[in-house]
């Protein structure tokens, strides 16, 4: 099944859509306008107080769990700096519907590259105020049952101060998880408009990748976040019906939710999605000794992107190859990864049933904005080691760009973690469905030290820039250890 864009579409999109002027104040390409995890969302966890009503995990999931069905959501919208004022319409939400999870979306005007102490300081003094809200809020319901679970944010350096915060509520099934996710950014690619159809894929996907890495592929709800002037708004409402019609022509039916704009003079695009999975959930905790790791395409697509955006400013002549990989990269984007997730769902044992290496993958996660960050957090939560072996990039000349990480990106690519006899077959199946390009990174090692093994030579060759918390040499090897939390 091919559920792909045509290239002719995204090359009329990029005609279309491309920004008319390129020597301004060019936005983040994707996941790239996430604040940094290491230096800004982390240290503000680690100094937070562990509330005492409020349920809040501080370790890192993909998308917000629930064992239950999805019933209803219920938006409220405003500009952060309002926090407190905002305290009775939370109180009355909370009153009247009995919410179970909040779902928030942070966006501030703070840029960390140019001022990190002001980023860094003001997402602290936020963090801190909104869970001592809801933690108070909770204290006091009127509901004397009311239970209700911080349970998962998105963080973005939007270009203004605004947060969304979605309040789920749901039904007792304990046959079934409910998957909860929002991913929002400004534009797919720096150059291009925001209203764009690949920005619109691109963002709808990126929401719906953190359900797939699960397996959640049923019942399948959108409740899109976006906004602009009145024209940007209606391309946007167009492009997302003809993302709706996507799936259906692929025989899947989704519901995607007629929210209105957010109308706070913002251009963002995204969306809080929801799926439901009767498997279980395939933690980054669960790394096993000996198990592979293998990513389903290469990394590099937000390098590529900033490099080819660096050449076109400069002036300089941009490669052929260059062109043809960043509308690839663009494909990639727009693509849904439903097949994909499918087959993760056919190597996941049944709820509450244990996971079995001859049969299971025991680890799905996604590399978008942080890229291999995330297997940071998967030996922290483990207490495994892991040996990086190879590290494929889409275009090897854009790592001489001075980005921070070059292993972040955009929809993906998908880490899946299991035994070598169960990536064998699975590795076959997902080449001939969703995954052409899929290879093995490295894998879980015997030690128990919480560190990352790399060759110095893999290092200086394709990790020119740290993506890391900190390196130290030791021989031949480059071991990373860190403490999160």
């Amino acid at each position: 099944m091919n559920w792909s864009p045509k290239v002719q579409d995204i090359v009329n999109d990029i005609q279309i859509e491309t920004v008319t002027d390129i020597y301004g104040d060019l936005y983040p390409c994707g996941c790239g306008v996430k604040l940094d995890l290491l230096d800004v969302v982390y240290p503000a966890l680690k100094k937070l107080d562990h509330p005492k009503h409020l349920l809040y995990s501080k370790n890192r999931n993909d998308a917000s769990i629930y064992l239950g069905k999805f019933r209803e959501l219920n938006r409220l919208s405003f500009n952060h700096h309002n926090l407190k004022q905002e305290r009775n319409c939370f109180q009355k939400l909370i009153e009247e519907k009995n919410p179970h999870s909040i779902i928030e979306l942070f966006s501030t005007k703070d840029i960390y590259t140019k001022n990190p102490t002001q980023c860094v300081n003001n997402f602290d003094q936020y963090t801190k105020s909104k869970f001592k809200l809801f933690d108070d809020l909770v204290e006091k319901s009127l509901n004397k049952g009311c239970v209700l679970e911080y349970g998962k944010g998105h963080s973005i350096s939007g270009r203004q101060n605004l947060t969304v915060f979605d309040f789920i509520s749901y039904a007792k099934d304990d046959q079934s998880y409910t998957v909860v996710n929002n991913d929002t950014i400004i534009t797919a690619d720096g150059l291009l408009n925001h209203k764009s159809l690949i920005s619109v894929f691109t963002a709808l996907n990126n929401s719906l990748n953190d359900l797939f890495i699960y397996g959640a592929t049923k019942n399948i709800s959108i409740y899109p976040v976006y906004d602009g002037n009145l024209q940007e708004q209606q391309q946007i409402e167009k492009h997302i019906n003809t993302y709706k019609k996507l799936y259906s022509q692929m025989g899947v039916e989704i519901n995607i939710l007629q929210t209105p704009p957010l109308n706070m003079n913002s251009k963002i695009i995204g969306s809080t999605s929801i799926g439901h999975t009767t498997k279980q959930i395939p933690f980054i905790s669960q790394l096993k000794e000996g198990h592979e790791i293998w990513l389903t395409r290469d990394l590099g697509d937000l390098s590529l992107l900033n490099y080819f955006k660096k050449l076109l400013i400069k002036g300089e002549k941009i490669p052929e190859d260059l062109k043809q990989l960043r509308i690839k990269v663009f494909r990639d984007f727009m693509t849904p990864n439903f097949e994909l997730a499918k087959t993760i769902s056919d190597y996941l044992p049944d709820i509450h049933k244990d996971f079995n290496e001859d049969q299971h993958i025991f680890v799905s996660t996604d590399a978008s904005g942080p890229g291999l960050q995330v297997l940071e957090d998967a030996c922290n939560l483990s207490g495994k080691s892991i040996k990086i072996e190879n590290l494929n990039y889409l275009y090897k000349d854009s790592l001489n760009n001075n980005r921070r990480n070059h292993t972040s990106s955009t929809n993906g690519p998908i880490i899946l973690v299991g035994h070598p006899k169960v990536m064998k077959e699975l590795v076959i199946k997902l080449k001939d469905n969703g995954a052409p390009n899929i290879w093995k990174l490295g894998e879980v090692l015997p030690q128990q030290s919480k560190n990352i093994l790399i060759s110095r030579e893999l290092l200086n060759t394709y990790l020119p820039f740290n993506p890391f918390s900190k390196f130290s040499n030791n021989n031949e090897l480059i071991f990373v250890s860190w403490d999160v939390f």
